[in-house]
This record gives structure tokens, sequence and C-alpha cells, in this order.
């Protein structure tokens, strides 16, 4: 596995021997964790069910567990030292798996194993992102477009509209009405029954 870097944020970090694309080897990799989650849409209707009609494609994850070693050009110690600047530069780059290749990945955490049996070589675990970069566009308008688009634009449907209600005076004065009518029934059924 390797991660490759742009050359112009690396360059810029390390100075001149970066012109090219660089590529920082992982000696071994101990575990790949490759997850391409997605998510479905979940809308509730009116009869309490719920409706899916889209999935949305989320960024895909990667996790590494991995081992830096001493080579001929490197020791262990300088090659994380690199991929914490890495790190810091919060730049994208490649990562070349056995299962293909990732584009603008960035490191979402990087963390280092030490104990009494691995003091040759570093042992890491590290977690990347694979983010989407977009870009906006501002476009200047007429005046005289803006001045004219109400008269060009169409009609719109208004939808379904619910039933006019009646002010707070009007109910509380039906309300009333309908109190006295209660009020009045009971009484007239009272009097019949103590007439009986």
């Amino acid at each position: 596995m390797s991660l490759i870097f742009e050359p112009g944020a690396l360059r810029e970090l390390f100075g001149a021997q970066y012109n090219s694309i660089h590529t920082l080897p992982i000696d071994v990799t101990v575990r790949e964790s490759h997850s391409l989650p997605s998510q479905v849409t979940e809308k509730p209707v009116e009869d309490g069910s719920v409706i899916s009609d889209t999935t949305v494609l989320q960024n895909s994850r990667l996790s590494i567990s991995g081992i830096f070693g001493d080579s001929e050009d490197k020791s262990w110690g300088e090659k994380w030292q690199e991929l914490q600047e890495i790190r810091r530069l919060r730049t994208p780059f490649s990562v070349v798996t056995s299962l293909g290749t990732y584009d603008r990945m960035i490191f979402t955490s990087i963390t280092a194993n030490r104990d009494a049996m691995n003091t040759g070589a570093l042992f890491f675990d590290a977690e990347l992102v694979q983010i989407r970069i977009i870009s906006g566009e501002s476009v200047r308008v007429p005046a005289a477009a803006v001045q004219n688009s109400d008269a060009r634009a169409p009609a719109q449907d208004g939808g379904k509209k619910q039933a006019e209600t009646k002010s707070a005076a009007e109910s509380e004065t039906i309300g009333k009405e309908q109190a006295k009518k209660v009020d009045s029934s009971f009484a007239a059924d009272l009097f019949d029954w103590a007439a009986s």
C-alpha cells in the first residue's frame, strides 16, 4: 500500500526534492478495511408509513493498520514525522490499496501503537475519508433582466388550501350559545324527571 501526494503541497513542506509526485510506501500493511457507505432517505407520509425514494452515496472510508520500518533512505521515525506533517497540511492525496486507488483522501485519525515488543518499527492505525470538492461560480445578471423577471415568471400552483377559520371572538360567541343550549337541555330533562 502506498500514499501518493501531489508535488505542490509537499514541495512547500519538504523542499525542492518533491518536484514530482511523491510516494510514501507503507512497509507492511497488516489490515485494510474498505467502507462504501450509502444513506437511504426516509420521509414520513400521512398514513404513518415511511417512503424511501433516494439513495445518497456517502464518502468512502478506509482504515489501515500498517508498519513503518527502517529502510536504506529513511528510518521509521522519519516516516512517522512525514506522516504527521502530511496530516497537518490537510491536502488531499491518493491511496493505492490492494482493492484499488482512492483519490482525494484525508486523514481523520492516526494512532501510533508502541510497546516493548516493537521498538524497531512503528505500528500504526490510520482512518481516512474521501472528500468531495466543489467549486462555485458567480454570474452577473443584467439589471433589466431582474426588473422584468416577475412579468415572465410562470404562474405558481398555490396547492390545497385549508378552510377558513373563524376569529376568536366569533368562536367564543358560538361556544357560549352551545353551552346555553346544553344547560337549558339539561335543566329541561331534570324538570321532566322530577315531574314524573
